[in-house]
C-alpha cells in the first residue's frame, strides 16, 4: 500500500527501508508487495528486532543476519536487472556498537550492496563516537555507503562523506517534526555534495515528495536568506536555483540507490521511468517554466500518468492496479487490529 501511493504521488523508484523483518517470512512478503505494487524499489533488509529478555543480548550487539543477506542476494533478489533489488538497511555507528557496523559493511561490500544508516538524528552523537572518521579509517566510507539524515554531524564529517563519494538522504520534513535538527542540504552542498530526498516515515508525515522536495528548498533557502539579514541587507538573488530541488529529488536519489546509470533522467538508454503532469489543471496553467512550475506548483494531485520501465501504472489521474478497494479495506482492518492490541481502542 506504501508503494501504491508513491506511484499514485508520482514516484517511480523508493528506497523502501525496511527496518524491522522479524522472520524470513516477512522479509517475502514485504517484498511480494513491493513487486505486486510494480515500483521500481531497492529493498533495504533490515536488522530484526528479537526480544531483548529473551535472548540476553542487546539489538546494538547483534551483527545483521549474514545468512539472511546470502539467502536474498543468490536467490529471492539475485536478479540485478529486476525492478525489486537488495540492499541493507543497518544500524551504523550511532546505533550499535563499532564490530557490528564494521561487520555490517563489509557483508554489504561482499554481496556489492548499498548500506544505509541513520545517523546524526540525536544531540550527542550515537554509540559510536567520531563513526563517519572510523568508517573512512577502516576505508568503508564510499559511494555504497548512505547516510539518512545527519543533522547533528560535523562540517569535517561532511567533507570526509562529500571527498569519499558517499550520500546523504535529508527527510527535511520529518526532521524538523522529530526534534533531529535543521535539515542538512546547504551543510552537504558546502562540502561538495549534493543531498537526496527522503520522507521517512508515512504514518507520520505526508508521502508527497512534491512537498518533501519544496520544504528542502525553502527551508535551505531561508537559512542562507537569514545570514544576509542578519548583516542588515536583504538578499538578493537565491541562493540555490529552484532546478536544484528537482535533481535532488530525482538523479541524487537514483545515485544514492546505486542505480544512477539506469534511472534518474531521461536518456536514451535509461529505463522508462517517468511521470507526466496536468499542464492544464488550474493551479499550474499556464506553464511558463516546466521544472519551477513543477518544483513550486504542483502536488501529487496534478500527475497524470506514472511508467516504470515503460509499464503504465497510473492513467488519466488514477491508479491502473485492480484489487486497491480489496487492499484498502485489508489495510483498515490491519489497523484497527493494531490499535486493538495496543489498547488504543
Amino acid at each position: 500500500m506504501g508503494a501504491l501511493n508513491q506511484i499514485n504521488c508520482g514516484v517511480t523508484a523508493l528506497f523502501d527501508w525496511c527496518h524491522n523483518n522479524p522472520t524470513p517470512g516477512h522479509t517475502d512478503r514485504a517484498i511480494d508487495g513491493l513487486e505486486e505494487a510494480g515500483i521500481r524499489a531497492l529493498f533495504a533488509h533490515g536488522t530484526p528486532k528479537p526480544d531483548v529478555e529473551k535472548d540476553g543480548m542487546p539489538h546494538s550487539q547483534i551483527p545483521h543476519p549474514e545468512a539472511e543477506i546470502k539467502r536474498l542476494a543468490t536467490a529471492r533478489l539475485s536478479n540485478r536487472d529486476a525492478l525489486v533489488t537488495l540492499g541493507m538497511a543497518i544500524r551504523g555507528p550511532d546505533i550499535s556498537a563499532w564490530e557490528v557496523t564494521e561487520h555490517d559493511v563489509r557483508l554489504a561490500g561482499e554481496y556489492d550492496l548499498i548500506a544505509s544508516a541513520h545517523m546524526g538524528g540525536r544531540p550527542g552523537g550515537g554509540m559510536t563516537q567520531g563513526g563517519i572518521g572510523k568508517l573512512k579509517d577502516a576505508g568503508l566510507l564510499g559511494p555504497a555507503y548512505n547516510v539518512v539524515h545527519g543533522c547533528q554531524l560535523t562540517d569535517d564529517e561532511f567533507r570526509m562523506i562529500g571527498d569519499a563519494g558517499a550520500t546523504v538522504t535529508s527527510c527535511p520534513e520529518v526532521e524538523m517534526q522529530m526534534g533531529h535538527g535543521h535539515p542538512v542540504t546547504g551543510r552537504i552542498i558546502a562540502a561538495g555534495g549534493a543531498p537526496s530526498l527522503g520522507v521517512d516515515i508515512e504514518s507520520n508525515i505526508s508521502g508527497d515528495m512534491f512537498t518533501v522536495m519544496r520544504m528542502a528548498l525553502q527551508h535551505q533557502r531561508a537559512a542562507d536568506n537569514q545570514k544576509v539579514i542578519d548583516t542588515s541587507k536583504s538578499p538578493g538573488k537565491v541562493s540555490i536555483p529552484a532546478l536544484d530541488a528537482l535533481r535532488w529529488a530525482t538523479i541524487e536519489g537514483a545515485r544514492a540507490m546505486g542505480l544512477g546509470c539506469r534511472i534518474g533522467s531521461l536518456a536514451p538508454g535509461k529505463a522508462a521511468d517517468l511521470i507526466m503532469l496536468r499542464a492544464s489543471d488550474l493551479n499550474l496553467y499556464p506553464v511558463n517554466n516546466a521544472a519551477e512550475t513543477a518544483i513550486f506548483q504542483a502536488g501529487f494531485g496534478n500527475v497524470d500518468t506514472v511508467m516504470v520501465g515503460g509499464a503504465v501504472l497510473k492513467r488519466g489521474g488514477e491508479l491502473v492496479y485492480l484489487k486497491l478497494k480489496e487492499k484498502k479495506e485489508a489495510l483498515a482492518e490491519s489497523g484497527r487490529r493494531i490499535l486493538k492490541d495496543a489498547g488504543l481502542a
